[in-house]
């Protein structure tokens, strides 16, 4: 069962990336190479499978920049008003 958890959710191309976007991937590769070697072999992966082996915030950060602006956008914005609520 727990295999099929890690294959749900989620999912990075990351041929695209490495293709289409090389800052991106430029950016974290060292860090999620070290993680986890084999995604270096993958084409994609879900972030359910990097979970036990990226740190949390290195994830949370990739997954954002890959998402679309506009979807970014919406989550800087509420990031920003629960900011605004912890003051």
């Amino acid at each position: 069962m727990a295999g099929d958890f890690n294959k749900i959710g989620i999912r990075f191309n990351l041929k695209h990336i490495r293709e289409k976007n090389e800052e991106l991937w430029n950016r974290y590769k060292d860090r999620l190479i070290e993680g986890y070697p084999a995604i270096q072999e993958l084409d994609h992966v879900y972030m359910n499978e990097l979970i036990e082996h990226i740190d949390g915030r290195i994830l949370l950060e990739f997954l954002r920049e890959c998402m679309l602006k506009e979807l970014r956008e919406g989550i800087d914005s509420f990031k920003n008003l629960e900011e605004k609520c912890e003051d």
